[in-house]
């Protein structure tokens, strides 16, 4: 068998394992506040323990997911608009926290 038959086999046998699991690829990152795994069928299987900042726990939740799903040889996803929601709400999170730690003090309305 060729390295390539051999990682598709790993791969099926990684989505089987999930599959078994009850977890349907593709996974992607759940929506709102909560840094969650969700599968296909959007039901969430796994929940991030916050870290503080929510950029990098959605950059933790997505990296996860992509990697799960390049492991299972799913292919990776159209790249997101520049204004997906996700990134909007981590960059205005951490603006803010940025900004309090900086000046002790929150952003005037206008910087947002």
């Amino acid at each position: 068998m060729s390295a390539y038959t051999n990682a598709s086999l790993a791969a099926a046998a990684r989505r089987q394992r999930l599959t078994t699991l009850g977890v349907r690829t593709p996974v992607r990152s759940g929506e709102g506040i909560l840094r969650a795994l969700v599968d296909a069928d959007g039901k969430v299987f796994a929940v991030l323990t916050p870290s503080g900042s929510a950029a990098s726990d959605q950059a933790l939740v997505d990296l996860v997911a992509a990697a799960i799903n390049a492991g299972c040889g799913v292919p990776a996803p159209a790249i997101a608009a520049p204004l997906d929601p996700h990134h909007v709400a981590a960059v205005r999170a951490e603006s803010r926290q940025q900004a309090e730690r900086m000046n002790r003090g929150r952003l005037p309305d206008a910087a947002e």
